[in-house]
């Protein structure tokens, strides 16, 4: 969990101005769902 390197992918990834559905739509395509 505390590794820096997830942290700032994460950040990345999630940054703003991605609304909750559109998050939600990719992490579905992401996981092949």
């Amino acid at each position: 969990v505390g590794d820096p390197d997830t942290d700032i992918i994460i950040e990345l990834t999630f940054d703003p101005p991605w609304t909750p559905d559109m998050m939600n739509e990719a992490i579905r395509l992401e996981l092949g769902l």
